[in-house]
């Protein structure tokens, strides 16, 4: 940490602005993302260290946590709520946990951190800076973002999803407000993946035309309405103003993390955590690689880029 400080404070903030595109993927917009080396690494910290308004825009499993054959049972470390509700609290800095996951456990993991929360990729919010609404519990509720009604392809995506399941020993359907998704993670590997790729097929063929996204995940394949997207929540976002800022930051390890790239790409540092093509301008490994970066920004932030 202290040598990046050094690299941050030895470059300008011109050098910054000539240098930090340097490395770009392909023409088309897709490749395999740079490495977030150290020096890497310096150039984004040095431009978020200069910027008078920062905002991250965080996936959570698989990007801020490493995946689970559980998931209800994660639990973040200590040191990365810390981080965030350190960063949330420095004026002019803004956190978004974009997440797949529901409003539920969003509400439980974040229930003290003043961080903007967007559950099931899009369909439900809760907003900083304002009253934080709780229920009997001290939970944060989140609030109906789009309204996108089931209608009748939620049943035969569920009736679908049963029947992979029945055949497929350690898998499971989780339900949502707006959609459905296919675990498989702790099915036995090559067995879970083959089913995936089947079930995945067979609910595009079977929901195409009627307004339904069909997606092929880490351990998942998700059903729900096509305009609720993590690119388009950013962009809802991004709208209302809240990530109007001079440093942006998003990182994501999924293949549903791609819309927020494309959305924000183009004036965003975007992270990918893992390696395969991507729109993300960089990568690192795992997680591990986010909570240290985040440790670093925390710092940067709290010392005034220093």
């Amino acid at each position: 940490m202290a040598h990046l400080r050094e690299v941050v404070a030895s470059n300008t903030a011109d050098t910054w602005m000539e240098t930090c595109w340097m490395d770009l993927v392909d023409d088309e917009g897709r490749g395999v993302p740079s490495p977030l080396d150290e020096k890497a690494a310096g150039r984004v910290a040095g431009e978020w260290s200069t910027a008078k308004r920062c905002a991250l825009v965080l996936d959570f499993d698989g990007t801020l946590v490493e995946l689970q054959d559980d998931p209800e049972a994660v639990v973040p470390p200590r040191s990365v709520l810390d981080a965030l509700e350190a960063l949330a609290r420095e004026d002019g800095t803004h956190v978004w946990i974009v997440s797949g996951r529901d409003s539920a456990f969003l509400s439980r993991t974040f229930r003290s951190i003043p961080v903007g929360l967007v559950a099931e990729h899009g369909a439900v919010i809760s907003w900083p800076g304002k009253a934080v609404h709780r229920n009997a519990e001290g939970e944060r509720e989140l609030e109906a973002w789009i309204e996108a009604p089931r209608d009748d392809w939620y049943e035969l995506a569920r009736e679908r999803m049963e029947a992979v399941t029945r055949s497929v020993a350690g898998s499971f359907v989780e339900q949502k407000s707006t959609g459905l998704c296919w675990h498989h993670r702790k099915a036995e590997p090559e067995v879970g993946l083959t089913a995936a790729r089947s079930l995945h097929a067979e609910l595009s063929n079977l929901l195409a035309g009627r307004g339904v996204r069909v997606e092929l995940g880490h351990d998942v394949v998700e059903a729900r309405p096509a305009d609720v997207t993590k690119g388009e929540a950013v962009e809802r976002l991004r709208g209302a103003g809240h990530l109007d800022v001079d440093a942006l930051i998003v990182a994501g390890d999924d293949t549903t993390d791609e819309s927020m790239f494309e959305a924000l790409g183009e004036r965003a540092q975007t992270v990918l955590v893992g390696e395969r093509v991507s729109l993300a301008r960089w990568r690192v490994e795992g997680p591990s690689d986010v909570r240290r970066l985040l440790g670093v920004l925390a710092d940067l932030r709290a010392s005034g880029g220093s």
